[in-house]
């Protein structure tokens, strides 16, 4: 009998970006050279494909667009990945898991991704979407595209993860440049993205197994994450309460049936300092009924920082849930018409809690540091 080889037995997991926000994410999570993880990039613009640094980067619907583009419509996004439904099998044959990322609002994303969706759940495969919905200044038709492609996808993913643009705005000023502000956009997906697949690959002094994650996100769907991250004294518990009060988490976590925690912090990260980060996601949430499932990561080079990805799911009904594609639009357009006034000054609301550090990824630390 041949000796077992224990990384041929790790889940195999792959991220496919879908059309120009997906391939943006897959491009720079390329840059991080991700072990163990495929990245796989989907688009009906032929040419935008030339840049991509994706292992796999794939034309869909060269029939239907000729590789043009989908134009901004949906439909055509749709039908593209319908007519390349073979292909698109073909790549997911083989994954355990799939992080399907896209920017709603636009044509190929919000009409492929729920499409691609579909296909990877009827193959039995763990299906975890996160996406983003448009800053404000994108106007009322990409706010109600993505409402629409929300709609669709909710009905054909495991876990639904929204990071809404205009919340990442709560974050910093108006002062971001337009290229800070879709930068941050691509950021945050991918720590989404890392926090949860570091969770299976990346052994720590705590470990969460990929049978693990499939109870927590399998047919969970409409989630909530938070990202916290913080330096220095007290890091961990100020990691923790960035996590649970970061913009980004939408509703009352107590009503969380299941929760993913992952902390990544250096080789000196303490014992206490995980029990502070515990002690204070359970005063938030429901500790007696929810499922809690804690992941360690060493990051040899994380200093004394600590970062804590929260992903809540399985909402039972006794806290308020994550807002769904209707209450988006409504909440959308709401947003457009008070963000900026006729002379341009911005009103736009104030972060929920404003006192911590929240998980602000590097190019706003650099921003931050520059000003003090």
């Amino acid at each position: 009998m041949s000796p077992i080889n224990l990384f041929e037995t790790r889940a195999v997991l792959r991220v496919i970006g879908v059309g120009g926000a997906g391939g943006n994410t897959v491009n720079r999570l390329a840059d991080l050279h991700p072990e163990g993880i495929s990245l796989i990039a989907l688009n009906t613009d032929r040419q935008a494909l030339t840049k991509s640094a994706a292992d796999h980067p794939e034309v869909i619907g060269e029939n239907l667009t000729r590789g043009l583009g989908a134009g901004g419509d949906p439909e055509v996004g749709e039908r593209s990945a319908l007519e390349s439904e073979k292909a698109i099998k073909l790549m997911l044959d083989g994954a355990d898991m799939i992080f399907l990322t896209c920017g709603l609002g636009g044509g190929t994303g919000t009409g492929a991704a729920p499409v691609i969706a579909k296909i990877a759940r009827q193959m039995g495969i763990l299906t975890v979407a996160i996406v983003t919905t448009p800053f404000g200044f994108e106007g009322p038709k990409r706010g109600k595209f993505a409402a629409q492609g929300l709609e669709q996808l909710r009905k054909h993913v495991d876990t639904l993860l929204v990071i809404p643009n205009q919340k990442l705005m709560e974050m910093e000023d108006r002062k971001l440049t337009l290229q800070e502000a879709f930068l941050l956009a691509d950021q945050t997906l991918i720590q989404g993205v890392k926090g949860i697949s570091d969770i299976i690959l990346r052994a720590g002094l705590i470990n969460v197994d990929f049978a693990d994650v499939r109870a927590v996100m399998s047919d969970a769907g409409l989630a909530t994450m938070g990202l916290g991250y913080a330096e220095g004294a007290d890091a961990a518990k100020r990691a923790a309460k960035a996590a649970v009060h970061s913009p980004l988490i939408e509703g009352d976590l107590s009503g969380a049936t299941r929760l993913l925690v992952n902390v990544t912090a250096g080789p000196n990260f303490s014992l206490g300092e995980i029990q502070d980060v515990m002690d204070y996601i359970l005063q938030i949430a429901d500790a007696e009924n929810a499922a809690i499932y804690l992941g360690h990561v060493e990051d040899p080079n994380a200093g004394d920082s600590v970062a804590v990805t929260l992903v809540a799911t399985g909402f039972s009904g006794t806290g308020e849930r994550p807002k769904d594609a209707e209450v988006f639009q409504a909440e959308a357009t709401r947003e457009r018409r008070r963000a900026v006034t006729l002379d341009g000054e911005a009103i736009a609301p104030q972060p929920v809690v404003q006192e911590i550090d929240l998980d602000i990824p590097s190019i706003l630390r650099g921003r931050q540091d520059r000003r003090s």
